[in-house]
């Protein structure tokens, strides 16, 4: 239970506001917010170490940091991510994912 309570809320939490809370909005007034968002992606997919995940990876780093960028609300990127990390944990409890 503190496993998937820690996936589903402590890594969302902690990821989103380093990567796009952080990173992201430390880049966003540097360099074009493509480019910001560009670069929290690829950390974000990098940082998971999983080279076979990577690519779907990036491309969620790049919904979150889309979202984080138009809605300048970190609860969105943080919300979506729960949610996926709880649809994630489902599928593999339920045998429908081999983790």
């Amino acid at each position: 239970a503190v496993t998937m309570l820690s996936i589903v809320v402590g890594a969302p939490v902690a990821e989103e506001l380093l990567f796009r809370g952080y990173l992201q909005g430390a880049l966003a007034g540097k360099i074009p917010a493509w480019a910001a968002v560009t670069i929290s992606s690829l950390c974000f997919a990098a940082v998971h170490a999983d080279i076979q995940a990577f690519a779907p990876l990036l491309v969620f780093g790049l919904l979150l940091g889309t979202l984080y960028h138009l809605s300048k609300s970190i609860w969105l990127p943080i919300l979506l991510h729960g949610i996926n990390n709880a649809i994630f944990i489902g599928l593999v409890v339920t045998g429908q994912y081999p983790a």
